[in-house]
């Protein structure tokens, strides 16, 4: 049961600004010069899309999304977090490392990463499926910024790639309450989840009351 809710009234074809993309989805925030789509080729900045039509987007702002470590060794390779459609990775790239010496490719299943001309520093298979249509990429201060779409929007990633270590149940629980609240916020934009609680078992963001979303293969 849900309680303390306060009732106050991406080759991509993103529109990427701060907050909030195209299709009225929250990502990450995206302050660059340019970005990289999934198959490499840059572009240039795109004019600033005009924001969605419903109330709710300033309320899902509000939802904090919880950003995972995941490291090899005692040596961290990357941090990532998830919302409903979207799985964002954040690397640290090597100093003087700039995206045009990086041969980097997302498909549907699979993730490769390396410097041109070298073997992959990565190279894994996603946990699920992703949109790699609607994937990008980009460089920012020393750091890689994989904005990968869900190919199946609402179902709880344990990992982002196979074989790596999975989130403990805990943390999964906080991960899917996000998702929940951020689903609850965007089928009733009126209302404030923010501070939502749950009582009990956290349900799944994917199946809660008869599904939700797209599912593509």
């Amino acid at each position: 049961m849900l309680t303390g809710a306060a009732l106050t009234g991406a080759s991509s074809s993103r529109a990427l600004r701060l907050g909030w993309d195209s299709r009225g989805r929250h990502c990450a925030t995206w302050r660059r010069a340019c970005h990289v789509s999934a198959r490499g080729a840059e572009k240039k900045p795109r004019p600033h899309a005009a924001a969605p039509r419903w109330a709710g987007r300033a309320m899902c702002d509000k939802i904090a999304y919880k950003r995972l470590t995941y490291s090899y060794k005692g040596r961290k390779i990357y941090e990532w977090e998830q919302s409903l459609e979207d799985i964002n990775v954040y690397i640290e790239l090597p100093p003087g490392v700039v995206a045009r010496m990086l041969e980097c490719k997302i498909t549907a299943t699979r993730f490769v990463l390396g410097l041109r001309g070298n073997p992959p520093f990565m190279d894994e298979r996603f946990e699920q499926n992703v949109d790699s249509d609607e994937s990008v990429w980009s460089v920012q201060d020393g750091e890689l910024h994989v904005a990968l779409t869900k190919g199946s929007k609402g179902v709880t990633w344990g990992a982002v790639f196979q074989g790596h270590a999975s989130t403990d149940p805990f943390t999964q629980s906080e991960v899917k309450k996000a998702l929940m609240l951020e689903r609850f916020q965007q089928e009733n934009p009126g209302f404030d989840f923010s501070g939502a609680e749950f009582n009990g078992a956290v349900p799944d963001p994917k199946t809660f009351m008869g599904g939700v979303g797209y599912n593509k293969k």
